[in-house]
């Protein structure tokens, strides 16, 4: 077991870094949980479905009326916080954090999307300094998640 706690290798760091994103992202996750759109998300989905149904009145291709629904779709999805990028900015800004942590959440959010996650890919060396990261940023996220709920 003290080799376990020991053990400095890609791996390991690497599942360290995915440990303590966990925290931001059960965190994040929430974000969709509470509530609806705010106002301003709902008039912008009715301006952007508004736009999308003058747009599919208009005779042009397929292809055209497929890209503007898609452009939509993926509108609405970030206006509803389904992504959870989305949700870890919004879930910043709501707990009133410094932006360097969300900008250090994000990037942790995209070593995990990018390379943590895939159990056959090479890991970079260099991971101390995205442990030691992503422990201050967990950190940060779950004060300010406990302020928030008192």
């Amino acid at each position: 077991q003290q080799q376990a706690r020991n053990d400095r290798s890609p791996r390991s760091l690497g599942n360290i870094v995915q440990n303590y994103f966990l925290v931001i992202e059960d965190i994040a996750q929430r974000e969709r949980l509470e509530g609806g759109l705010s106002e301003a998300d709902e008039r912008s989905a009715t301006k952007h479905i508004a736009k999308l149904r003058d747009s599919l009145n208009v005779g042009t291709s397929v292809d055209k009326h497929a890209k503007k629904i898609r452009a939509t779709l993926r509108e609405l999805a970030r206006l509803e916080r389904r992504h959870l990028k989305d949700r870890i900015e919004a879930c910043a800004s709501r707990l009133g954090l410094r932006d360097s942590v969300r900008d250090d959440a994000m990037r942790l959010n995209k070593l995990r999307n990018t390379t943590l996650s895939h159990p056959g890919k090479s890991l970079p060396d260099g991971l101390e300094g995205e442990v030691e990261i992503a422990e201050r940023t967990a950190r940060a996220f779950l004060v300010a998640f406990i302020d928030s709920c008192s």
